[in-house]
């Protein structure tokens, strides 16, 4: 059970049983110290605390040694924050986005247009980009993993283990793209930030609401020359279908391809 608890004016919380026992044990807090817990519609004193009941009633009596080693065992397990995994879920995503992109520049060019052309208006680039969110979450609903995290050993799950619906693949992805990579517009800020809160609190904002679980095999030097290959040969595969004149152009005139023409 997770308790809030009002002292000297201040809101803190939550907190664990077992911590709340310490506190009173210790003198800290009383029988009449407000408290909360989801479940009622106000606030109530901590002698009221079903879990609490009868601690007050006995002051003197102290809370067995194994009752909390046991408790705070079970805080420990249901707490202990798990390892990020940040390059290999950096690359991970970077795979399914150099993937989308491939094929996106791949139907750009059988459409006849330049993909080497930014986009109109910033619209146009969001509307570029959505599709991939509604790809990656589907794909997140259907299997728990995308080619990318399958690549490197990367699968999500609800705090259950149960694969996420589709409705929260989908805010978990929109999540993603608008936090962590800034809608592409602002990546070089919104991942370093992202990054630094979930060094703090031992979640990516992204996975924090519904509390998901990210499981990481090890990366190993396989899955790495794997990932490597199958990029080049996706490129290679993609390159082909680039006019001649893009293919053998220098920087200067790819910038100059690039830059759009005024009318």
């Amino acid at each position: 059970m997770k308790i809030w608890i009002l002292k000297n004016g201040e809101r803190s919380g939550p907190h664990e049983t077992f911590s709340i026992r310490e506190r009173i044990s210790e003198g800290e807090l009383d029988a009449d110290t407000p408290a909360w817990y989801e479940g009622i519609p106000e606030w109530v004193t901590l002698e009221d605390v079903p879990s609490l009941h009868g601690l007050f009633t006995h002051q003197h009596e102290e809370v067995s040694e194994q009752e909390i080693i046991e408790e705070t065992a079970e805080a420990t397990i249901i707490h202990a924050p798990q390892p990020l995994h940040p390059v290999q879920r950096f690359f991970a995503r970077f795979f399914d986005i150099f993937v989308y992109r491939l094929i996106i520049a791949w139907i750009q060019l059988l459409s006849g247009i330049n993909p080497l052309l930014p986009p109109d208006t910033p619209m146009a680039g969001v509307m570029l980009v959505l599709p991939y969110v509604i790809i990656d979450a589907i794909m997140m609903h259907i299997w728990g993993t995308t080619p990318g995290k399958t690549l490197l050993g990367i699968r999500v799950t609800t705090a259950e283990g149960n694969k996420l619906s589709i409705g929260a693949s989908l805010l978990r992805s929109l999540r993603v793209w608008i936090l962590g990579f800034g809608m592409f517009f602002i990546w070089f800020i919104s991942l370093p930030i992202s990054f630094l809160i979930a060094k703090k609190f031992g979640k990516f904002v992204w996975d924090v609401p519904k509390n998901y679980q990210i499981s990481a095999k090890p990366l190993v030097t396989s899955r790495v020359v794997i990932y490597v290959f199958i990029l080049l040969i996706l490129s290679s595969i993609v390159s082909s279908f680039f006019p001649e004149e893009i293919k053998n152009a220098t920087t200067e005139e790819l910038l100059e391809m690039a830059t759009p023409k005024e009318k």
